[in-house]
């Protein structure tokens, strides 16, 4: 709800926070009342924490690994997040259509995944790095796109 929003002083200090549950939020840090935000930031939270949190830094193949495995994991829930958002604001047919839509998504991902695995099926570890970071590009890339149709709620 807005309304404890519209009651905050002009000039109010609040922070933008992101939950792995609520997405991207605004917080009132002495309340702690939160309200989703849906647009309007230049860079996502995920891709702020992806960068602080980068996986070349990781000590090893697989510390490197499991960071884009986490990270795409929290990209399939703000994807989620937008259908969910996009669903409740569409009448049945347009939510209809979201859903075939995502469903055709889907499936192009699995053939995407299939020939991800084609190409970095050769040796070296930097194969396993670069399939990680490829699936989470995928998952980041639907996110995005379902997130900026919310632009307009």
């Amino acid at each position: 709800s807005r309304s404890f929003i519209d009651q905050w002083p002009r000039g109010k200090e609040v922070m933008i926070a992101y939950d792995s549950e609520k997405g991207t939020v605004l917080s009132d840090p002495i309340s702690g009342k939160t309200i989703p935000v849906l647009s309007g930031l230049d860079q996502h939270p995920l891709d702020t924490m992806w960068s602080v949190r980068d996986p070349i830094g990781s000590e090893d193949t697989m510390g490197f690994i499991g960071v884009e495995h986490d990270f795409d994991e929290l990209w399939d829930k703000e994807m989620k997040r937008a259908l969910e958002v996009l669903a409740d604001s569409m009448d049945w047919k347009s939510r209809v259509t979201l859903k075939s839509s995502q469903a055709a998504w889907k499936r192009f991902r699995d053939r995407e995944v299939k020939m991800l695995v084609r190409l970095h099926d050769k040796p070296g570890t930097i194969q396993g790095m670069l399939f990680a970071s490829d699936i989470r590009s995928l998952t980041r890339g639907r996110a995005l796109q379902l997130n900026s149709y919310l632009r307009d709620f």
